[in-house]
């Protein structure tokens, strides 16, 4: 198997997810409103990054599994820098706060 194969694992993920996100009740109220401190000006779903993630962890997860990626401490580092971002971007996606934690976290790595 190739890194082709690896890498084209995670756009029906990223798709599926994504659908499933927006078929949620909860999805129609997961909507960034126009705000002064934002630079969209309609409202913009939020949660896209769920998508991105769990497309990560798919092309990832078959690398892994069919030898195209070492499973190594530094994979395990970059999945787990990864998941540091994407929880940041879900407590910035639900709480509004002034600070961006998705910045705090890049600072932090």
């Amino acid at each position: 198997m190739t890194v082709t194969a690896a890498a084209l694992a995670a756009l029906p993920t990223s798709l599926l997810a994504i659908w499933a996100l927006r078929r949620t009740p909860a999805a129609r109220h997961v909507v960034a409103a126009p705000r002064a401190d934002r630079w969209h000006t309609s409202s913009t779903p939020l949660l896209g990054g769920s998508g991105i993630f769990a497309g990560l962890l798919a092309a990832v997860g078959v690398g892994i599994a069919t030898d195209v990626i070492p499973a190594s401490r530094e994979v395990g580092g970059i999945v787990g820098g990864c998941a540091i971002l994407f929880v940041a971007g879900l407590v910035d996606d639900f709480r509004r706060s002034r600070s961006s934690p998705h910045r705090v976290a890049q600072l932090r790595s």
